[in-house]
């Protein structure tokens, strides 16, 4: 992918946590919040173009369709889609399938999704003629220079328009589904260890977001595939415990870990856009393992009569469940419209589904730059692997930590993420790497400096190696190591911490400047810095005798990211 250089100056984001006190369809007059919705991917979102096309993946017959009223329109589920749910949010018609528009223009969107295709243009051939995602660009494409170009005669305009158009994708399932899965059919499992697939899945979609960019977009959504191994195609048919086949379920967690670290360098590496990732996986799972919990009653079965013993598509015209709108699946393969529902509105309002912004919030960005630089300071509440590189005991390099990983252990002393990396990931970046784990490679995106045990105090815990609750947990509170505890009472000990702690912002804050004037090549970073501290103690979902697990990282960074505007301010400065 090419990469364009960055002309103007990029604003940082310096995070410090020094203590473990710690916290907590909209409609303008009637008319559509967004200009257009343009919607690529598979037969989750297909709203019909596989009825133009030669191929056996069809849903042109009942039951599916069967929740509108004209019949059945070419949906693999019984109703809505996602993406019809998304355009109803908007205030935009549904996104009609592009096959089936021949002169008119249609300025509301288009679909360009195809039901049993993929990324890579071999995926689904067996089942006949698909459009794969380089086609669906080409379609695009001819949308923008021939039928767009001729209704906008100011190409500032139609810039204008496609730059506040909301573009959705949801693609890559039918690569394991129709593809790596089907060993019979496609070598490239044999080919490639799982890792190096999602890998060249990667670069394939890489490049289409980057055509897709050139073309104009500016606000994309991406959802990461589902839990593959809960589809009843899979559940059904391999040897597993539990709900699902957590083997192909890694499959999918390789794929969306690199999806997501694909999306915030592309956020970084174009400028005025952003991609968002819609975390359909995570919900989805949840949904299926615990569906009373979103109102439905099955998340295994399908709710239409299938071929094969519930594992493959409806039966045409049989009935199907007497309450559709109580399972999570319509067939083995796709949502039923309840299901679509729950994604769809946990994406358009929710910033746990849709990061780092939900849709509502994605219409109303103007397309400034988001901070492309993010650095930590901190303990063991950030530190992201230094104290890999140091000779302590105070490591996190083993399981249980990082389980969550799906490369494993890092060095996190949590079970996953950390603020840190959520506040990262809100802010379209990377995770912040380990500065001892960097020996050669210039990272423009930020580092970290965060190490466990630490503080602000050169000797806090040097018995341990060589900022914050380790000052308490491993200096004051240690009256046989350290005698700070005799020397000062809590108070005098709290504005010693002050002291030192407001000495080195001063030092931050003086090699800032000389940063700024100085500059960094044609990077002329403004530093920025956060101190904010979070007084209330949060006594449950605790990963260690220290540590708050990652979800509670996740209430931390939400409500400091969204709530109280402390970050979202210094973006703005």
């Amino acid at each position: 992918m090419k990469i364009m250089g960055i002309k103007q100056s990029i604003s940082s984001l310096i995070f410090l946590f020094l203590s473990f006190a710690n916290f907590g369809s909209v409609l303008i007059d009637g008319s559509p919040i967004a200009p257009a919705l343009y919607v690529f991917g598979d037969s989750l979102f297909d709203s019909g173009n596989n009825n133009f096309l030669p191929t056996l993946a069809k849903a042109d017959f009942l039951p599916y369709g069967v929740n509108f009223a004209k019949g059945v329109t070419g949906r693999f589920t019984n109703g809505k889609t996602v993406a019809d749910f998304i355009a109803e949010f908007l205030g935009l018609p549904y996104a009609p399938p592009c096959l089936s528009i021949h002169k008119s223009t249609i300025l509301t969107g288009l679909n360009y999704a195809s039901g049993s295709c993929g990324i890579l243009p071999e995926t689904g051939s067996q089942l006949g003629k698909c459009l794969n995602l380089k086609e669906q660009m080409d379609l695009f494409e001819k949308t923008v220079r021939s039928d767009l170009s001729r209704h906008f005669k100011n190409p500032n305009d139609l810039a204008e328009y496609l730059s506040k158009s909301i573009f959705i994708v949801s693609v890559g399932n039918n690569d394991f589904l129709n593809n790596y899965l089907q060993p019979k059919l496609y070598n490239t499992s044999k080919r490639y260890p799982s890792p190096q697939f999602a890998q060249l899945l990667m670069d394939h979609l890489s490049h289409h977001f980057e055509r897709l960019y050139n073309l104009g977009a500016r606000k994309i959504v991406m959802f990461e595939i589902g839990p593959l191994g809960c589809t009843p195609s899979i559940a059904k048919t391999q040897s597993h415990s539990g709900n699902c086949a957590e083997g192909t379920n890694k499959l999918a967690s390789i794929f969306n870990d690199k999806l997501r670290a694909t999306l915030a360098n592309l956020t970084f590496t174009f400028q005025g856009s952003l991609f968002v990732l819609g975390r359909a996986n995570g919900i989805g799972y949840d949904a299926i393992t615990s569906p009373l919990k979103y109102g439905l009653e099955d998340g295994s079965n399908p709710c239409c009569t299938t071929w094969n013993n519930g594992t493959s598509a409806c039966i045409p015209w049989a009935k199907p469940c007497f309450q559709p709108n109580s399972h999570f699946f319509w067939d083995a393969f796709h949502l039923t419209e309840s299901a679509s529902s729950v994604i769809a509105t946990g994406c358009f309002n929710d910033t746990t589904v849709c990061t780092p912004l939900n849709i509502k919030k994605l219409v109303q960005w103007n397309a400034r730059r988001l901070p492309q630089h993010c650095t930590c300071f901190g303990d063991s509440l950030f530190d992201s692997g230094n104290n890999n590189f140091l000779p302590t005991i105070a490591k996190a390099n083993f399981l249980p930590y990082g389980v969550n990983f799906v490369e494993g252990v890092t060095g996190r002393f949590t079970n996953g993420r950390t603020v840190a990396d959520f506040i990262a990931e809100f802010l379209g970046l990377p995770y912040a790497p380990p500065y001892l784990s960097i020996h050669e490679s210039t990272i423009l995106t930020g580092l970290n400096y965060a190490s466990g045990s630490c503080g602000i105090l050169p000797d806090t815990g040097s018995r341990l190696v060589r900022i914050s609750s380790n000052d308490y947990l491993n200096n004051y509170l240690q009256p046989k190591l350290y005698n700070t505890s005799k020397r000062y009472p809590p108070p005098q000990f709290a504005q010693l911490l002050m002291d030192a702690l407001s000495h080195q912002f001063e030092a931050l804050r003086t090699e800032a400047i000389h940063a700024a004037q100085v500059g960094y090549g044609e990077h002329r970073p403004v530093l920025h810095w956060l101190y904010h501290a979070l007084n209330q103690i949060v006594t449950s979902l605790i990963w260690d005798g220290f540590h708050p697990a990652e979800t509670i990282n996740s209430i931390i960074a939400t409500s400091c990211f969204n709530y109280s505007n402390v970050i979202k301010k210094l973006v703005q400065m």
